[in-house]
């Protein structure tokens, strides 16, 4: 015979005990004597249950799930025509143990049970439970007196009695089968086997709650019974502790308390229980998460009283049920549950597991390599695919450990589950399952598609391991050297993709980690101390960043020896590494000197043609850029492009980087439609590879906000910019470098709109963090004080615009140089606020003494010469004196027209 879904079977093969004691009376029908009175009886009407039908005191309504019963029950039938009417009415409500399934079904018969004639509510969760309530509902139906003596009763008989007891009556009937969990596996002694036992008249209803995700498949009529809404959990943990205390802060800290829970009914009613038990946490109950976090499962592991809340398992027992019946089915699936709790609990998807699925290229030994380490978990002696891990999931599904979303295309599991499954594992359990969930997330890494959602999908999982890593104790020595080689693979993942905290809280515990395993002067001490170095400085702690630097340097240089460690390849990329740092600090020379020092050596060892050494070019393009010496910039990176569009390609990051060097350059040149276009043509592939918010998508925007400014173009500078900066706090967070320059963008974008006061706000918002991080002198910082300086000055508060000039021309002179333009700028602008007062005398000493300045230092003929003698010019102007303005302005002109032929000239030979 074909066995449906959940096992139903013939009633004579039935696993039911015959050892029933029951009083018969005189008829017999099939082969069961019973009441001759009950044959002419009307109906019974009543209700049985073996325990309390009432909802327990602190029950909260969750009227959305209760109304859905009703309506699958009393409603849907109106909605078909009426053809439902003549079948029986089955609604499954399932879900998680502990998620409130049995409460709310108590609930529903509390609010309907006079709308049905009688309801029967039998205890599914043993077999003995089961025969015990069908025979006292066989009881209460013919209407049989208990006596001694009576013969003994097959259970069998029993339940064919009452199923046929329902035809052709009148009337609604009710029986709920309650805790039907074991349904699925004939093998387990507390199986039951619920199609054998429910009535198919059409004038009853049956609702039966369960784990088993398996038991929908009964009924197109269910409903998963799931977290429970945020307003209704705090409810309960209020009804549940009695606190009396509604004020804003207490209302905030239960809402963290039922986060915490994941919402979920019974520890919600346990730790509310706790609460109210213990004196001291109602009176501040700031106290309870601490300890929670502290006795996780101590707290979870309290049973309830039994005669408060009508159920006799804790949160924990309710699952380890669960997990005994997993691990009875299928121990693989058992031990998958405890690897899962290694990764995120939500977004759990296939492709993690099985590197074949994936679109990128794996090794054939990786695979293997991946399967074999899996296997030693999971399934030792069993092969191990990715339909086995498929059916792993299934497996648990069918108990609601796992849930499948649709929306995302992955499997999910409750956080106190998650939580339950680590703490449960021994020392040893949690260090071996860390490290086989940290191999699996390495090759996931490598394998993963090109996409950048893709790749960002992958760091809950990968910092969800690591949290469990970083916090357990031993392991072996071959395992932690693993670990150290797998957890520097994962932090180069998370440096590409832009995730730069992230990947600094690894490669800082991959550092103490590899002092601690290899020791101080073990290269790979060395190498995760440099690759440290690097993420600060992509975090902006730049002073930490340069001193980890140079040590690296000191120890490579002695451990290789000086001269020759000076041209190895590892102590160039130390060099490079320092002279990025010291431009991001504003050491533009110095930095400049290791950049030169770092490509002369590239060329040496590697060729001029080689990434590395393209890149130096670039970098210090970007260098010469920042120093104000556009046309060097320029000719640089030029020279690096080509050969990196041929050798890295095209959407290589670093040729976009590159790319987006020039346009930089192009853009300060005052060619904004050449640098507009180039913007564009790195921002898209960047969107596409790298995505919308890695940090260098986001400074390609900058410069695009930069470059649409400068045309006037200021409504689209503040769109992009707002769209650039919640990305920034958010990826890089709101005192990064990158962050604050933003904001001081956003301002000048709204000063130059008029919106003076939103502009000063922001700037301040900028200027003390900019102080802070950066400090006081570096060039950004004195950029922002220019910039405030001109907004205050715009609104009229000239003396204020004035002080904050002065504080900023003379360490810009020292750290940009005298010739720089945003030197420059600043002394247009000081000269500008004195002129606004009348004072043009000061204004012009101001502008004759860098005049001279410039002649000494770059000769009467450089532009920046020039364009002072300009400005001096239009202060005679504003003076009145027209001669001193003919002359001055005939001299600067006669002088650009000397350099326009020049350039000319030399451009023909």
């Amino acid at each position: 015979m074909q066995r449906d879904a959940i096992g139903s079977r013939n009633i004579n093969s039935s696993t039911f005990g015959d050892n029933i004691r029951i009083l018969q009376g005189d008829l017999n029908i099939r082969g069961l004597t019973i009441n001759s009175a009950a044959l002419t009886r009307t109906d019974y009407v009543g209700h049985y249950s073996h325990s309390s039908l009432q909802p327990v005191k602190t029950y909260v309504q969750r009227a959305t799930l209760w109304k859905k019963i009703r309506h699958q029950l009393l409603e849907a039938s109106n909605e078909d025509g009426g053809s439902s009417r003549k079948t029986r009415k089955t609604v499954v409500v399932w879900g998680l143990g502990g998620a409130g399934k049995t409460q709310l079904v108590l609930s529903y018969l509390h609010q309907h049970r006079n709308e049905y004639t009688a309801s029967f509510w039998i205890e599914a969760g043993r077999k003995e439970s089961v025969e015990r309530d069908f025979l006292h509902i066989y009881q209460l139906l013919f209407d049989l007196k208990p006596s001694l003596g009576e013969k003994t009763v097959k259970i069998e008989d029993a339940v064919v009695a009452v199923k046929n007891w329902f035809h052709g009556r009148t009337g609604r009937w009710l029986l709920v089968f309650d805790g039907a969990d074991t349904i699925d596996d004939e093998k387990d002694e507390s199986f039951v086997d619920l199609n054998n036992l429910m009535p198919s008249s059409p004038s009853v209803h049956i609702i039966v709650t369960t784990r088993s995700r398996i038991a929908k498949d009964l009924t197109p009529l269910n409903l998963e019974v799931a977290e429970m809404e945020p307003p209704e959990a705090s409810e309960l943990f209020y009804k549940s502790s009695k606190v009396k205390d509604h004020s804003t802060q207490v209302e905030e800290e239960v809402k963290s308390i039922v986060y915490e829970l994941g919402h979920l009914a019974l520890a919600i009613t346990l730790a509310g229980t706790y609460v109210q038990n213990t004196p001291r946490l109602p009176l501040d109950l700031t106290q309870y998460l601490p300890e929670y976090r502290q006795r996780r499962c101590e707290l979870l592991g309290q049973r309830p009283h039994p005669l408060v809340h009508q159920y006799g398992e804790s949160v924990l027992t309710t699952w380890e049920t669960s997990f005994r019946a997993v691990a009875r089915q299928s121990s693989g699936a058992s031990r998958f549950l405890t690897l899962l709790s290694f990764l995120s609990f939500d977004d759990i998807y296939l492709d993690l597991f099985d590197p074949r699925v994936t679109k990128g290229a794996v090794r054939p030994s990786d695979s293997q390599e991946l399967g074999v380490t899996l296997q030693q978990l999971i399934s030792p002696g069993t092969e191990l695919n990715f339909y086995t891990i498929e059916n792993y999931f299934r497996v648990l599904q069918s108990f609601s450990l796992v849930q499948w979303k649709e929306d995302q295309c992955s499997y999910s599991i409750h956080k106190l589950v998650h939580a339950w499954a680590y703490a449960r594992l021994s020392a040893e359990e949690q260090h071996n399952f860390g490290l086989g969930a940290l191999r699996v997330l390495a090759h996931a890494s490598v394998s993963c598609r090109d996409s950048p959602k893709e790749k960002l999908r992958l760091v809950p999982h990968l910092m969800m391991d690591f949290d469990a890593i970083s916090s357990s104790k031993g392991g072996s020595l071959p395992k932690r050297v693993t670990m150290l080689s797998l957890l520097a693979e994962i932090g180069d993942f998370l440096m590409r993709i832009g995730r730069w905290k992230e990947a600094w809280m690894i490669r800082s515990f991959l550092f103490k980690e590899a002092r601690e395993v290899q020791g101080e002067d073990h290269p790979g001490t060395i190498s995760a101390m440099r690759n440290l170095a690097v993420t600060l400085t992509d975090l902006g702690k730049f002073g930490e960043a340069l001193v980890m630097l140079n040590e690296v340097l000191e120890r490579r240089e002695r451990i290789l020896g000086e001269e020759m460690g000076q041209g190895h390849e590892d102590t160039l990329k130390t060099t490079h590494d320092i002279a990025i740092t010291l431009n991001r600090i504003g050491s533009y020379v110095e930095a400049e000197r290791m950049h030169r020092q770092t490509l002369e050596g590239r060329k040496l060892v590697l060729g001029d043609c080689h990434p590395d050494t393209l890149a130096s070019k670039a970098y210090l393009a970007g260098n010469l850029a920042s120093q104000g010496r556009l046309e060097d910039a320029e000719e640089l990176v030029i020279q690096a492009l080509e050969p990196m569009k041929k050798t890295l390609g095209p959407e290589h990051p670093q040729t976009l980087m590159a790319i987006g060097t020039l346009a930089s350059v192009r853009a300060q040149q005052g060619k904004l439609r050449e640098s507009e276009e180039m913007t564009m043509q790195v921002l898209e592939p960047m969107k596409r590879t790298l995505g919308p918010e890695h940090p260098q998508t986001l400074m390609a925007i900058g410069n695009l906000v930069f470059v649409c400014g400068q045309q006037g173009r200021w409504k689209e500078s503040e769109e992009m910019t707002m769209q650039a900066l919640e990305p920034m706090k958010k990826t890089l967070g709101p005192e990064h470098p990158q962050t604050l320059m933003a904001i001081g963008s956003l301002a000048l974008v709204r000063g130059q709109q008029g919106k003076l006061r939103e502009s000063e706000e922001l700037l301040l918002e900028a200027l003390e963090p900019m102080k802070r991080t950066l400090g006081p002198e570096h060039p950004q910082t004195l950029i922002t004080i220019g910039s405030l300086a001109w907004t205050r000055g715009q609104q009229g508060k000239l003396r204020e615009s004035e002080e904050l000039l002065l504080e900023a021309l003379e360490p810009m002179k020292r750290t940009l140089g005298p010739d720089h333009p945003q030197t420059l700028m600043a002394i247009g602008s000081l000269v500008f606020v004195r002129g606004q007062q009348g004072r043009w005398k000061e204004s012009e000493q101001l502008v004759v003494q860098s005049v001279e300045e410039m002649k000494e230092t770059l000769g009467p003929e450089h532009s920046t010469t020039l364009k002072l003698m300009g400005l001096l010019a239009w202060i005679y102007l504003r003076q009145g004196r027209l001669k001193g303005f003919l002359k001055l302005s005939s001299l600067v002109l006669g002088l650009q027209l000397k350099q326009t032929l020049r350039r000319l000239f030399w451009s023909s030979v």
